[in-house]
């Protein structure tokens, strides 16, 4: 809500008493600067649920504590496999809020590049991470979102691993579209590879993240018995485990002998929380 200053002041000008003594002309007020904050008062008022009522004045301090301690009403993790409690429709990747949901938040993370294995085993590059974002949207009845998982890229032996897909979230008729890039895969180069980039169309994150960028590691097996590896890239849920399940869009791991190709990178997702 913006200020309201008397008719005809200028911005910020402050409100007198009339005072006929002094020769003081009271500030004329505007319509504005009652019904502007009725109108805000309205809405915390019924945001919190409450029906409004001109003979209980205590509801502006009950929508305080109701929308200070609100807890959300549904959790779900969105990976493009699992249907989750028969809302999310992997096939048409449409998910759809429950009843009752006033606004959502919505975190996606890209795909994971995939690690490498150098043909000569001497440089190893895991795979650099998925970007991330963070978005917090109103609900209205009938809002859909579309949503498109990144997968995690490919790890392979001697060559450059496979880059993480994009994770994308389309708003109600395609209002606004909220993309968490891949993250590039490892490569047999001494270069960082780039983390998934991120970008948002129609709509402002509350907070969005590139992702983590992989540095390659090299070491020359000079007797036979040395085992180098390169932990991919943490994502914004963490990572550079050594073993699978990986974080959602962690970098694939590399590794620097003739035993193992580089691991895949973690699969992006999308966590989305209902209050």
């Amino acid at each position: 809500m913006k200020y309201v200053q008397p008719y005809g002041a200028e911005e910020g000008t402050s409100y007198v008493n009339a005072d006929a003594a002094a020769g003081i002309e009271g500030s004329p007020v505007p319509a504005a600067a009652i019904e502007h904050p009725m109108r805000e008062l309205m809405a915390a008022i019924e945001e919190a649920g409450l029906e409004p009522s001109s003979g209980d004045l205590t509801q502006l301090a009950q929508a305080i504590q109701a929308l200070a301690y609100r807890q959300p009403i549904a959790h779900y993790t969105l990976d493009g496999a699992t249907d989750i409690a028969g809302v999310f429709v992997a096939s048409s990747g449409v998910f759809t809020p429950p009843a009752g949901a006033r606004y959502v938040e919505i975190t996606l993370v890209g795909g994971g590049g995939g690690g490498n294995r150098s043909a000569d085993r001497t440089v190893t590059c895991g795979g650099a991470a998925g970007g991330a974002i963070k978005l917090r949207v109103p609900f209205a009845a009938g809002d859909t979102y579309a949503v498109a998982i990144g997968a995690g890229g490919a790890g392979v032996a001697g060559t450059v691993g496979g880059d993480g897909g994009d994770t994308q979230v389309t708003g109600p008729g395609g209002a606004w579209v909220a993309t968490a890039g891949g993250g590039t895969g490892g490569a047999e180069t001494n270069e960082s590879r780039a983390g998934g980039e991120c970008t948002c169309v129609g709509i402002s994150p509350v907070e969005m993240y590139d992702g983590m960028a992989s540095r390659a590691t090299m070491e020359v097996d000079t007797n036979g018995a040395t085992y180098w590896f390169n932990l991919g890239a943490s994502s914004l849920f963490g990572g550079n485990l050594l073993s699978s399940p990986y974080a959602p869009g962690q970098g694939g791991i590399a590794f620097g002998t003739a035993n193992y190709p580089g691991f895949d990178g973690g699969d992006g997702v999308v966590y989305v929380t209902v209050y």
